[in-house]
């Protein structure tokens, strides 16, 4: 059977999807909202929109040019990056104001009051709003958050929402 090389490069495509998505672990950032200034065009809107979709594990990308907005959801054991975000933006003179991310992965506690959320590739160092209590290790969690530094290994992140998907919070 001649198939040709469109084709071939689908059926690997949904090959690696599916095994990504079988054997990888639930632990990944699902979505960004990027907050921007300068995206209020369309011409801009359309040619980033292009190249976010060109992004590996990019699933959808939703720009709101009324609220200056891009968010964009990957699919299973997808990369978040940041740098490619800016790198994508910056020649379009888009400037990001605001990452907010939801994603899914357990988290640690370094010591007394320091958390860090591991999901898969990524690692953020993640700071609980007060009175929140503590997390128990290892405990599985899908948080939504402000990326406060990006350019930090692991970045900083203020968690906005925590809920607890198998164990819960003790306080």
């Amino acid at each position: 059977m001649y198939l040709t090389r469109r084709l071939k490069r689908q059926i690997v495509v949904l090959v690696v999807a599916f095994l990504a998505a079988r054997f990888s672990g639930s632990a990944q950032v699902n979505r960004v909202e990027i907050l921007t200034s300068g995206i209020s065009c369309g011409v801009c809107a359309v040619v980033s929109e292009i190249q976010f979709r060109r992004m590996p594990g990019v699933g959808k990308v939703d720009i709101s040019l009324s609220n200056e907005s891009i968010t964009i959801s990957y699919g299973p054991d997808a990369e978040f990056s940041p740098e490619a975000i800016h790198q994508i933006l910056q020649p379009l003179n888009v400037h990001v104001l605001r990452l907010r991310i939801w994603a899914r992965g357990r988290i640690e506690e370094l010591k007394k009051g320091e958390y860090r959320l591991v999901t898969g590739r990524h690692k953020f160092a993640v700071k609980l709003r007060a009175g929140t209590g503590s997390i128990q290790t290892g405990t599985p969690v899908l948080i939504e958050g402000i990326i406060l530094n990006e350019r930090v290994s692991p970045m900083e992140l203020r968690a906005v929402k925590v809920s607890v998907l198998e164990k819960q919070l003790s306080k």
